[in-house]
């Protein structure tokens, strides 16, 4: 571990947003991993892989791993204040939350891989003003390791936290940053998507019992089956059995191994025909799957007046074929 360059001072204006951001984060007890490649820095301080001789700057730590092998590397944690900050450094697994993006185990949470296969050469360090320290890390991954991607994230959380003064209690919010670690351990590739749970719920109108248009809406999930990260699309496309197919599309972002993301679309009001028909798909490079489920919607109301049409219509015809039949019958 060593202390290297000094930083200028930085403009004031960047600890606003950054501390306010970080805030929300540690409130919900999350360190967040969303945003931009660059969002591993709130203006106050920073992590970023360090930068090594002869090589350009790096966002992420991507390294390739072998297991039963250790991987060394160091991260460099910068001050851009014009004070000491003391820092806790902690490894831990990403996961992806229910609003998209990446965010972090704590470091009281179980971890089963880059968070447990991560060991930093301190645990603590105090970085003085404008300047920067690299820490060394390795990263072992067991015997067994499964093949594919494995992420998680280096944290350097501030010891001192800030005071929030919301409320009649004073709460002390500890603020956290995060590089990215983008771990694969070496093996066969299986880049995988399913579409799960695909469901279509058709709005029901007076006009709709007419033959009308009608509202649809349609909810799947898309889950990396596979044990590469994908940053797949869903596609959903509506097709009835005369009108022109209506199509919906969501970007997911990076999808991590095993996880899921829930997928709601909204459709306007859609000729259905009777009956219509939803495909789900989730494409991410040459990786697609799809799933279709199928929804009546009988118009009941235009049944019934052709139903009543064709009543009358029979009536009438056999009333006249009654009318003709007396008409040639012989008088007696």
């Amino acid at each position: 571990m060593r202390t290297t360059a000094s930083f200028p001072r930085g403009p004031g204006r960047w600890r606003v947003g950054a501390a306010a951001a970080a805030l929300l984060s540690m409130l919900l007890g999350l360190v967040g991993l969303t945003g931009t490649a660059g969002a591993a820095s709130n203006g106050l301080w920073s992590v970023v892989p360090s930068l090594e001789p002869g090589h350009p700057s790096r966002v992420f730590v991507k390294p390739t791993l072998i297991p039963g092998q250790p991987y060394a590397d160091s991260v460099t944690v910068a001050n851009f204040t014009s004070a000491p900050l003391t820092f806790n450094l902690y490894a831990a697994d990403a996961f992806n939350i229910a609003g998209g993006g990446l965010s972090l185990r704590r470091p009281t949470d179980p971890q089963l891989g880059i968070g447990a296969w991560t060991t930093l050469a301190t645990d603590r360090i105090t970085v003085p003003a404008r300047q920067q320290v690299d820490v060394p890390f390795t990263i072992t991954p067991p015997a067994n390791a499964t093949p594919g991607d494995h992420v998680g994230g280096i944290v350097a959380e501030d010891v001192q936290g800030t005071q929030s003064g919301q409320g009649s209690i004073p709460v002390t919010v500890l603020q956290a940053v995060a590089v990215r670690v983008y771990g694969r351990v070496q093996g066969p590739l299986h880049p995988a998507l399913s579409v799960r749970h695909l469901s279509l719920h058709v709005g029901r109108s007076v006009s709709s019992t007419f033959g009308g248009s009608v509202p649809a809406r349609v909810n799947f999930t898309v889950t990396n089956s596979g044990n590469t990260v994908l940053t797949p699309r869903a596609v959903a496309t509506l097709t009835s059995t005369f009108g022109r197919p209506s199509h919906r599309t969501e970007a997911i972002g990076q999808l991590l191994p095993g996880f899921s993301a829930t997928v709601a679309m909204s459709f306007g009001q859609v000729e259905a025909y009777a009956h219509l028909k939803v495909t789900a798909a989730a494409l991410s490079g040459q990786t697609r799957t799809q799933h279709s489920v199928g929804a009546w919607v009988p118009p009941w109301g235009l049944a019934a007046v052709v139903g009543v049409f064709v009543v009358l219509l029979v009536t009438l015809l056999w009333r006249g074929r009654r009318r003709r039949a007396r008409a040639r019958a012989p008088t007696p």
